[in-house]
């Protein structure tokens, strides 16, 4: 991922969920793939630990990632059909 950069109207966290939804839909992260710790992706990105956590969550909610306290965070072994790439036929 690359390092988050401050837009005039998108939020750091909105970037890093759109980065992570990007790297899913293009095969980049694939179902079951284990993403860094918050911290390490933090550290990485040159952000808060809370702006990382906040898009984590989000990406939580929408059925992209599974976060489990111990083992991590990991994308979903079945994903929403809103993340998968529709074929141009």
């Amino acid at each position: 991922m690359s390092r988050a950069a401050q837009n005039a109207g998108t939020s750091l966290q909105r970037q890093i969920c759109a980065q992570i939804r990007e790297h899913i839909a293009t095969g980049v992260l694939p179902a079951g793939a284990r993403l860094p710790s918050a911290r390490a992706l933090a550290g990485r990105l040159r952000v808060s630990r809370n702006t990382v956590d906040g898009a984590l969550d989000r990406l939580r909610q929408e059925g992209l990632l599974v976060r489990r306290v111990g083992a991590g965070t990991t994308v979903a072994d079945t994903l929403p059909p809103s993340a998968v790439p529709q074929r141009a036929d």
